[in-house]
């Protein structure tokens, strides 16, 4: 009953609540993006400057304004996610796909609809939710992206995979202490459907950012 519930409180959600649950989705996202930038060496200056610009709904796009910063700061000034044939995208875009489906499941456990978005909204796509619940943890496959770039590593293969799936497992501090990404995301929406329930207001993310053991590696522009 609590599952057919969740669907129609999360049809019927109001503009005014979809936009406070992006400002929060992006504020943990450029927060990890800050994060994972200092971890690894590089300066994270730019994007800490735009955490307080973010207001209800980021009608400043500062999501994707951040997004190009760090992705420059980390990989190089010449990394573009629009170029096809490139080993870090490669890496990026399968531990994006992992990350995409680990956060589908824990949306449909959770007893929410994935194709029911908080802010995508890309035609005909059954896993929009998706989308919106993975963004604070994408850094997370960027530093496994970052540390087979630092290490030399060639095109995608068996052995890469098995690092960027294993993302998934990596531990995060939480208010009930260490977890998986895995289990930090079921939370994550576990809590959506609360405040679609009306039992609760914020969405419950992870007390660190980015994984505990993240390892420090050079950022891009010391390549």
């Amino acid at each position: 009953m609590r599952r057919v519930i969740g669907w129609r409180q999360q049809a019927t959600a109001s503009r005014p609540c979809k936009k406070r649950l992006w400002s929060q989705i992006v504020r943990a996202k450029v927060r990890a993006q800050a994060a994972a930038l200092e971890v690894s060496g590089c300066n994270p200056r730019l994007v800490l400057a735009l955490i307080s610009r973010i207001r209800s709904g980021d009608p400043d796009n500062i999501e994707a304004r951040a997004a190009q910063r760090y992705l420059r700061e980390m990989f190089g000034r010449s990394f573009s996610r629009s170029t096809a044939d490139n080993n870090v995208n490669n890496y990026l875009n399968y531990g994006y796909t992992v990350l995409r489906a680990a956060a589908a499941r824990s949306i449909v456990a959770a007893g929410l609809h994935p194709s029911l978005s908080i802010h995508h909204k890309s035609g005909g796509d059954p896993l929009r939710l998706a989308d919106d619940l993975m963004e604070p943890f994408r850094p997370a496959v960027d530093l496994v992206a970052l540390d087979l770039q630092r290490k030399g590593a060639g095109p995608l293969d068996s052995a890469s995979k098995r690092q960027l799936t294993a993302v998934l497992h990596a531990d995060y501090a939480t208010e009930g202490g260490v977890t998986t990404l895995s289990n930090a995301l079921t939370k994550l929406s576990q809590s959506l459907a609360q405040v679609y329930l009306g039992e609760r207001r914020d969405l419950s993310f992870p007390l660190s950012p980015i994984p505990l053991r993240s390892t420090g590696a050079n950022c891009g522009n010391s390549f």
